[in-house]
């Protein structure tokens, strides 16, 4: 009985398609030029996709599109069924009676001349290109495409006279028109660039503060006039943002009072501001009355990314079968002379002590006589020898599907020949190599378990009886261990399309989600880190980000409740001074002088004086004009004023830091005065860093009470989880996460999207704002998603994880610091790379390979080829060349019966179809199994061995694995021994 020892795969390249072979079985959609198909040429030069797209859709809804046979003439689908009617056997000789049956007296040859049959094979191809870029055709009309231009390539084959097989007729691929495929991949924004909806404002914002800035700079430089107002050339001199933000707030042409501009700005500056804020209601947002799923075209993705074809992997299983016990090395000798008569009692009491991590005690009975054990299973030990190989791979996985896998060649990026002869080759080396490995493991451990101390505790008593007096020679009983003889043999079960990915840092949304994720038990939140993400990269919080705009937001996220408003950017300061009640008089004429302080804020520098003065004067009949004056005195400024002309003065001041501004008066021939003066100052660099600092230290002050609450939480949070007994993560949970997140990166690479528009349910929908399906949506993403999800064995990919240091440099230190309880979770967290091996399912082979050449999704039977220049693509044509082989798992029901006869290798079919690669596989007839030999043509072949059932005919048969290189014979050694008095010792 044969038993199964291991399995593993061989991975190679395809072998190269025969060229004469391969130019014969491919179908041109090309051999008669479209004005659709230049179109598409056209709009691809221009890299256009989206007027690709419309134009494919145009034609798929016109007339033109083939989608019925109704609209091409009858006979063309008759033909078709009358030729699918025909066996693999009588297929290209029925072809032209079937031909003649249904056009009559028209031949192959004329047909194909004729501009209605160039018609139509133009519009079946550009409807099967149309609907390769546009996915809204039915599997129905695809099937009907594929079937059409399938007969009008064979009727275009019997005018040529070229031969056809029903395979080849059934199976060839379509090549598409050069220079459509692949279409340009679809416009996106690159991550991180989408515009955000506070954008906007932002920039408005920022404006704002600029023109501030902007009005008081004109102010230092070019002075102001009465009440300060910039002078019309300071005004005109501005820039067009301040110009418009100016206008935004009520100030137009090119009159600016200063401190109305600056008060405005600023005002509206701050409202602007508060739409940045994070607003709302506590609990959560209330349902959208208005808010419905929406009734647009659905959203799938577009375009595609690429993917390595790794090659070829043959599923191989080395199994067993028993052949026969072979006596080996001398177990024991016994001896008894010539008229002897021995009796021994044999008794035995040992105890031994050894120290071990773990105290154990074995007992173990031994009889010197024959005795019974336990045999050494192959099947643990070479498994204990593969999982002791991959464990050296760093990060290499196995699975019980397929085992691991064996490279045949170094290099996949090119077909090989030889390919299949290197993959046996290399099969039947390892599986060798793995049962030597286990065969030396059984017989180390048979060495070592009689030499290593154990803790013993036995007594045992034999009785041994020779009687040997009447003998005539002396007895000598010889006793040889008895071992196990195998015959281990390679055999391929099929052959698997596989893909490899390079996943770049595979954890990476992992390592995020985790770290924004609460703590097991923690009802606390984490507090965000105070900063800024600038171009991707977080900043942490600086004084300098606590504006006059934003305090009020860092003050409410972390609940600083002793931050104060900014100081305002102007202060008008004021003071007054009136004429004394009784001035000296002189010569008859009052004179006096006065002074007055303007009190100026802490922190303000004295930007520009105001001088509004009004006052009576004496009668002079000499010079009334000239004699009366009253002057005053600003820092190193004076201005004199004669009534009634002069009544208002601005002076620019010096920015020097003063708690006052002082006025001095000097009055000639004055009844009266009254003077105001108004000093405009502005908010120095110092005290709003000073405010800003404190600011800052009040948000972190904040922050960091909230981040102690959180650490608290967390800490107690630990104590308690600390009672509950085993921590970490199930292995197999892991390996979950691992293949979920390695699954994700393939996919994103090989479709060219991160899942950006999958959005078949739809959140707060009215009127109750639960989630609800929007089926539009649904049905649209449904295939997309199932074809990816189904065309792949994700469970049986195989991975191995690169260093850290293939990943962002930047997240170095914290990724290299990363671990878990389980290692290849571990190497997992810190992997910089992956390397991924992905198998293709079986049957899923020409969807994936169609989708690799054209980018796009063809939901029929068909493959389709890109073209590769003027020629198909090579390496997709060696791949679908080698596939057709493809006999799957162990034991399928063959094509067709086979007659048998007893005691005879030879074996012959009736509607068989044995080809050359079935040479050397297993056929199993009667229930019994045989191994193909020879194939001498698709109906005869010979055995290895011959039948032994009865004579049988019609009997149906099924095709097992394929036999790889020779069966070899393993030697396992047993504990069993045997007396064997043929030995002789010389």
């Amino acid at each position: 009985m044969k038993s199964e020892i291991f399995r593993f795969v061989a991975i190679r390249p395809a072998q190269d398609a025969d060229p004469t072979a391969t130019a014969a079985a491919i179908i041109d959609l090309d051999a008669f030029p479209t004005t659709f198909a230049g179109t598409l040429r056209s709009l691809r030069s221009d890299g256009d996709r989206a007027d690709m797209t419309d134009a494919a859709r145009a034609l798929v809804v016109s007339a033109a599109f083939i989608d019925s046979p109704k609209k091409f003439d009858s006979k063309y689908a008759d033909f078709g069924v009358a030729v699918r009617a025909l066996t693999d056997q009588n297929f290209w000789p029925g072809v032209g009676p079937a031909f003649t049956a249904v056009f009559k007296s028209t031949t192959a040859s004329a047909l194909v001349k004729t501009d209605a049959f160039t018609k139509l094979y133009g519009q079946v191809s550009d409807s099967i290109v149309a609907a390769t870029i546009d996915r809204s055709p039915g599997p129905k009309a695809r099937a009907l495409l594929d079937a059409t231009i399938r007969v009008l390539w064979l009727i275009r084959r019997l005018a040529a006279s070229a031969p056809l097989t029903l395979d080849a007729f059934a199976s060839a691929p379509l090549v598409m028109p050069a220079g459509i495929f692949p279409l340009p991949p679809a416009a996106e924004p690159a991550p991180g660039l989408v515009p955000h909806a506070n954008g906007n404002v932002a920039t408005e914002l920022t404006a704002h503060r600029q023109a501030v800035e902007e009005v008081l700079a004109a102010l230092r430089s070019d002075g102001a006039g009465p009440g300060f107002v910039l002078a019309e050339a300071a005004a005109r001199k501005l820039s067009e943002p301040t110009r418009q933000a100016l206008a935004a707030s009520g100030f137009t042409g090119d009159r600016v009072d200063v401190v109305q501009a600056v008060s405005a700005l600023e005002s509206r500056a701050t409202a602007i501001g508060t739409g940045l804020l994070e607003t709302g209601t506590p609990g959560p947002c209330p349902p959208a009355a208005t808010e419905v799923i929406p009734d647009g075209t659905p959203t799938v993705p577009a375009g595609h990314g690429d993917a390595k074809i790794l090659g070829i992997a043959d599923l191989n299983l080395l199994e067993q079968q028993l052949l026969r016990y072979e006596l080996g090395e001398i177990a024991h000798i016994e001896n008894v002379l010539k008229s002897e008569t021995r009796s021994r009692t044999f008794r035995t009491s040992s105890t031994t002590e050894v120290s071990t991590t773990t105290e154990t005690e074995t007992t173990q009975t031994k009889e010197q006589d024959l005795a019974s054990t336990e045999r050494f299973a192959l099947q643990t030990e070479t498994q204990t020898v593969i999982n002791d190989t991959a464990s050296k791979q760093g990060g290499l996985t196995i699975h019980a599907s397929y085992g691991p896998s064996v490279d045949a060649t170094s290099n996949f990026n090119f077909s090989s020949g030889n390919s299949r002869q290197q993959s046996s080759l290399a099969a039947s080396t390892y599986a060798r190599e793995v049962t030597t490995k286990a065969v030396n493991l059984v017989q180390t451990r048979t060495l070592t378990r009689r030499v290593v101390t154990t803790t013993d505790v036995v007594e045992e008593t034999n009785l041994h009886s020779f009687d040997n007096k009447s003998g005539n020679a002396d007895i000598v009983g010889v006793y040889r261990f008895v071992n196990k003889v195998y015959q281990a043999q390679v055999v391929n079960y099929g052959k698997r399309l596989m893909l490899e990915f390079l996943v770049p840092e595979p954890a990476a949304f992992l390592r995020f989600a985790l770290t924004g994720r609460p703590q097991d038990g923690v009802t606390v939140p984490e507090p965000d880190r105070p900063g800024n993400c600038v171009n991707g990269t977080f900043v942490p919080l600086q004084p300098s980000d606590i504006t006059r705009d934003r305090w009020q937001f860092w003050a409410g996220k972390y609940g600083a409740t002793d931050v104060a408003p900014p100081p305002s950017s102007l202060f008008l300061a004021t003071a007054s001074k009136k004429s004394p009640d009784e001035m000296p008089v002189e010569d008859d004429k009052k004179i006096s002088s006065d002074l007055f302080d303007v009190p100026i804020p802490d922190g303000y520098l004295a930007q520009s004086a105001f001088i509004n003065i009004f006052g009576e004067t004496q009668k002079d009949g000499e010079e009334p004009d000239k004699k009366h004056a009253l002057i005053y005195q600003v820092q190193d400024q004076q201005g004199e004023y004669r009534e009634p002309t002069d009544d208002q003065h601005n002076l620019p001041l010096r920015l020097q830091p003063s708690p006052t501004v002082t006025v001095s008066l000097n009055s000639k021939m004055f009844h009266n005065y009254e003077v105001l003066a108004l000093v405009l100052c502005t908010v120095s660099d110092e005290k709003f860093q000073d405010w800003q600092l404190k600011s800052f230290n009040s948000v972190m002050g904040a922050y960091a009470d909230e981040k102690s609450r959180f650490d608290q939480a967390v800490a107690e949070a630990k104590i308690q989880a600390q009672g509950g007994g085993v921590g970490g993560t199930n292995p197999d949970v892991n390996r979950e996460t691992e293949q979920t997140e390695l699954k994700k990166g393939c996919l994103e690479l090989l479709t060219g999207q991160r899942f950006d528009v999958f959005d078949a349910v739809r959140g707060n929908i009215a009127p109750f704002g639960y989630p609800e399906v929007d089926f539009a949506e649904a049905r649209a993403e449904g295939p997309y998603i199932q074809m990816f999800e189904q065309s792949f064995e994700w469970n049986n990919m195989t991975y191995l994880f690169y260093p850290y240091f293939w990943g962002r440099k930047a997240e170095w230190p914290a990724v290299s610091q990363l671990g878990d309880d389980d290692p290849l979770f571990t190497r997992f967290l810190r992997a910089g790379a992956a390397r991924v091996q992905v198998p293709v399912r079986l049957g899923f082979e020409n969807g994936i390979l169609t989708y690799l050449s054209t980018g796009e999704l063809w939901n029929g039977n068909a493959t389709l080829v890109n073209s590769d220049g003027d020629s198909p693509d090579p390496l997709h044509l060696s791949v679908l060349d080698e596939l057709k082989s493809q006999t799957g798992d162990n034991n399928v029901d063959g094509v067709g019966t086979v007659n048998v006869t007893k005691n005879s290798v030879n074996v012959a079919g009736t509607g068989t179809a044995f080809t050359d690669d079935d040479e050397d596989r297993r056929i199993q007839l009667a229930g019994k199994t045989y191994v193909i030999r020879t194939v001498l043509d698709a109906q005869t072949i010979k055995l290895a061995s011959s039948y032994t059932g009865d004579n049988a005919t019609g009997l149906g048969y099924s095709m097992g694995g394929k036999l790889i290189g020779q069966p070899w014979e393993v030697t396992l050694p047993t504990d069993l021994v045997r007396l064997d008095n043929s030995l002789v010792i010389s």
